[in-house]
């Protein structure tokens, strides 16, 4: 017998092969998995377009799917969706969030966040932790001076707790002018050695790229895949860059505490 035909010997039929005798405890645990085997989805908010109603929509779906719990994030930008009425760290986002955390105890969901604006290290810490010892931080802006204002002080306390950082041209040019210590990395349509030969080469632990609009999204797709090809942490908001500092600088200085997610939003 050639090796195709033994293998098309083996074959059985579908129904043999995925079907486990009614009530059994196999069948029993298909249609209602324990916690540990559940899945989880991301959960977005999205340019601050939630609501309760919308919240319990998407809790109550979930559950019903089968899903074991949410990992929250915040996102932001027009590309997404048009603004919101819910502004991020308004008192009516705080509701909504104490909303959502007690929805989840009643549906028997759990919630984590990932790097967010609420909280400097919080859910958002288990990536950066190997970030801390490394030599070198890749900082990518690609924004509106406004943003490259906000990142300048967080920059300078990762260069005085030791950190190399390398950014592209204008982002490197500002920090520079502003005091902070940065080389200056070539992007990836300006030719080797660029960014993303820094991060599959293990130069970079950390990565900070914000966008804005819909051409510059495109053009650094290959650094986020890179990121997460090579599980970098990789930030893309200013608010969520800061929060992964001010961890960073807190694990170092040994202030770096645990925490359940619901101190922070009790009802």
């Amino acid at each position: 017998m050639n090796r195709r035909s033994f293998l098309t010997g083996m074959m059985l039929p579908a129904g043999i092969v995925a079907a486990a005798p009614a009530g059994s405890a196999l069948d029993a645990e298909f249609l209602n998995p324990p916690a540990a085997a559940r899945p989880w989805v991301y959960w977005f908010w999205i340019n601050g377009n939630i609501s309760k109603e919308g919240i319990t929509a998407d809790l109550e779906s979930f559950r019903k799917a089968g899903v074991g719990g949410v990992l929250w994030m915040e996102v932001s930008g027009p590309w997404w969706a048009p603004d919101g009425d819910v502004k991020a760290l308004t008192p009516g986002w705080h509701e909504a969030m104490q909303w959502a955390i007690a929805e989840c105890q009643r549906l028997g969901l759990e919630f984590a966040a990932t790097h967010t604006e609420f909280v400097g290290h919080s859910a958002c810490w288990g990536p950066l932790a190997p970030a801390v010892e490394s030599p070198e931080v890749l900082l990518r802006l690609s924004v509106r001076d406004a943003d490259k204002a906000a990142i300048v002080d967080p920059m300078r306390h990762l260069e005085q707790a030791g950190f190399k950082i390398v950014a592209t041209g204008g982002t490197q040019r500002y920090l520079v002018e502003n005091g902070v210590a940065a080389e200056r990395i070539n992007k990836v349509l300006e030719g080797r050695p660029h960014i993303v030969d820094s991060m599959k080469n293990g130069g970079v632990q950390l990565v900070i790229n914000t966008t804005d609009g819909a051409k510059s999204v495109s053009d650094s797709r290959d650094i986020r895949r890179t990121a997460l090809l090579r599980k970098l942490p990789y930030y893309t908001t200013i608010p969520g860059a800061v929060a992964a500092v001010e961890g960073i600088i807190a694990y170092q200085q040994g202030n770096l505490t645990v925490r359940p997610l619901q101190d922070y939003f009790k009802a």
